[in-house]
């Protein structure tokens, strides 16, 4: 009896940790709300809306500083690779959804606050998975994930530039240092 008793405490300590560990502050979630309408004023409220819906378990402000990294939070943008959307999807991360999670992409959507950020969400997960498969996430799970959110473990002084700015931002908007001028901040 007494050990399922210190089983039962020992299995509530961790998840109280776990919690605990991943709680966000309500000043971080607001410094994320502050940089998105900063610049991005229109549609600030509904991307930092669907952040928090799709997030699929990653913290608010890390979603944040990865979409700030890739497209600046316009909804509309098309990078030098083609990838799409707030998220900056690629034709190869769809195919990869799709396979992964048995959905069918509407591409037509890409480029739709909430669907874009859904998927986003989902290759993330998906990114995390493959990382701690290749026993990347064992420190700093959310920087391998930047690293190979970015470009599936290929590496190169861009990535790794890229990986490390978006991380110092995941980090500033977590505790609270960071310029929220977008002009200083360009990648």
């Amino acid at each position: 009896m007494a050990k399922i008793i210190y089983l039962l405490v020992l299995a509530i300590v961790a998840v109280v940790a776990v919690l605990l560990g991943t709680a966000e502050s309500t000043e971080a979630k607001t410094r994320c709300l502050d940089l998105i309408l900063e610049i991005e004023p229109a549609y600030g409220k509904r991307i930092f809306d669907a952040i928090v819906k799709y997030r699929r378990g990653f913290p608010v402000t890390w979603l944040t500083a990865l979409i700030w990294g890739e497209s600046r939070f316009d909804p509309t943008a098309i990078g030098d690779c083609d990838d799409k959307g707030l998220g900056q999807l690629t034709e190869s991360a769809l195919l990869e959804i799709e396979r992964v999670y048995k959905i069918d992409v509407d591409r037509l959507r890409i480029f739709e606050i909430e669907y874009n950020l859904y998927l986003t969400g989902l290759f993330c997960e998906r990114c995390k998975a493959v990382g701690e498969s290749y026993g990347l996430g064992k420190y700093q799970p959310l920087y391998w994930t930047i690293l190979t959110f970015k470009n599936w473990l290929t590496w190169d002084s861009s990535t790794h530039s890229k990986a490390t700015i978006t991380w110092d931002k995941y980090q500033g908007l977590k505790y609270g240092y960071y310029s929220n001028s977008y002009e200083s901040e360009k990648v």
